[in-house]
């Protein structure tokens, strides 16, 4: 795996550049901060659409936490739902082994993705995510903001939901 520093990443968007430095700010002996340290407060307008996600096993990662931006992305609320659902299951490992990857290092992640929504339609998005540790100290949960959700396409996602995700571009980020 080949990491860029932190300071080397071009971030893609200010919302991303804002989550990742103040997830970097957060107070961490080890590079990896605990995720009671991330005070919503602090980045309130990025607030809709950040999400928290607690891998579990291989096969499953849990949302535990979305915001209102995403649940309008998605199209329907993914708390409690596992996130490698929506890779196709050819795709879903490595989807698994980015996550793992990330939690393991540990390291951030940046990801330009596309969506395909019930109608074929899709949406580009960029994401950015981090690891952090539950109140347990163990590395198992990974904070993602994602942004740039470019929908060329004009629907109503309520009725037009978000099937599948494919990552098409991504870069792993040293936290040194």
């Amino acid at each position: 795996m080949v990491f860029i520093s932190f300071d080397g990443v071009e971030w893609g968007s200010l919302e991303a550049q804002e989550f990742a430095t103040y997830w970097r700010s957060l107070p961490s002996d080890d590079n990896v901060p605990f995720q009671s340290d991330f005070n919503p407060a602090d980045v309130r307008s990025l607030l809709p659409n950040i999400a928290i996600y607690e891998m579990q096993d291989e096969a499953t990662v849990i949302c535990r936490l979305v915001g209102t931006g995403l649940v309008d992305y998605f199209g329907w609320d993914i708390t409690d739902e596992n996130i490698l659902d929506l890779w196709e299951p050819e795709d879903r490992p490595d989807a698994s082994k980015v996550f793992g990857s990330i939690l393991r290092a540990p390291c951030g992640f940046a990801g330009k993705t596309i969506g395909e929504t019930e109608s074929g339609k899709k949406i580009e998005s960029l994401s950015v995510g981090f690891p952090a540790k539950n109140s347990q100290g163990q590395c198992n949960r990974i904070l993602f903001q994602t942004s740039n959700m470019l929908d060329r396409n004009h629907r109503i996602s309520r009725e037009d939901k978000l099937v599948s995700l494919k990552v098409i571009e991504r870069q792993f980020i040293a936290l040194d």
